[in-house]
């Protein structure tokens, strides 16, 4: 049995496809950023509410209303929104064959 292989160098294809590759990492690497970005909005934001809890048990827990928590409440709201919009979407898994 004889096999033969013939490799075709054509660098021009190759450098397209390298391009497209080095287009698709920078696409990966901004989306990165957004996403650490909006990560450290929220570690912020949740911070935030922390204290803002912390300072309304201090300020006595007997007197606090639910209308206290509401703009905290909204924060946390606004973050996780935030957060959503720089997510990907979860891709939809494959249905699986019935048996």
């Amino acid at each position: 049995m004889d096999i033969h292989v013939y490799i075709h160098n054509d660098s021009e294809k190759l450098d397209r496809i390298l391009r497209h590759l080095e287009r698709i990492g920078d696409t990966i690497m901004a989306t990165l950023a957004d996403l650490q970005a909006a990560v450290a909005q929220i570690g912020t934001d949740v911070t935030s509410a922390i204290a803002d809890i912390a300072a309304l048990q201090a300020a006595g827990a007997g007197g606090i209303q639910p209308s206290d928590l509401d703009p905290i409440v909204a924060a946390l709201k606004s973050s996780a929104t935030a957060l959503e919009a720089v997510l990907p979407k979860p891709a939809t898994p494959p249905a699986t064959p019935a048996p």
